[in-house]
């Protein structure tokens, strides 16, 4: 009896997904979690990998049986692990407070300088001429948002 081929994420029908696909899901799927609680999570995730670093190297640094020594790297390896994603989950929330910063700035921008209304002139290409009555610029270029900011 044949197995059925299954559809991957990644819309392939060989019964794998891609590791791109799992990617980009684990993105979108950490994207719906708000930098605020990724933030206080990677604060708390912190102490932890801390206390499991000290306890897993005290062994490793102390004269101790082999088998001690081993857990004691195993679980240093293990904090290190949790301090990484800690580290991850802050760089994230930092990054999409960046992301939704330079949104709001744009906005603002694109308020203060309005937008341009094009018609056509002389040059045989357009002219826009900002709502404060400004040139935006002439034959196809409107550059409202530059054009609108104070000069020194």
């Amino acid at each position: 009896m044949a197995r059925p081929a299954t559809t991957s994420a990644a819309g392939r029908a060989d019964g794998k997904s891609s590791v791109r696909s799992a990617a980009i899901s684990g993105q979108q799927t950490l994207a719906q979690v708000p930098p605020a609680q990724r933030r206080r999570l990677a604060f708390m995730l912190v102490p932890l990998g801390i206390a499991l670093l000290v306890a897993g190297l005290a062994p490793v640094v102390a004269d101790s049986s082999t088998s001690l020594t081993v857990v004691g790297a195993l679980v240093a390896v293990l904090a290190l692990g949790i301090l990484a994603v800690a580290h991850g989950l802050h760089r994230s929330a930092r990054r999409d407070d960046a992301l939704r910063a330079e949104a709001e700035l744009d906005a603002t921008l694109m308020a203060m300088a309005g937008s341009c209304d094009t018609h056509g002139s002389d040059c045989g290409g357009s002219h826009a001429t900002g709502p404060c009555g400004e040139d935006c610029g002439e034959c196809g270029v409107d550059d409202c948002a530059v054009k609108s900011l104070p000069r020194r």
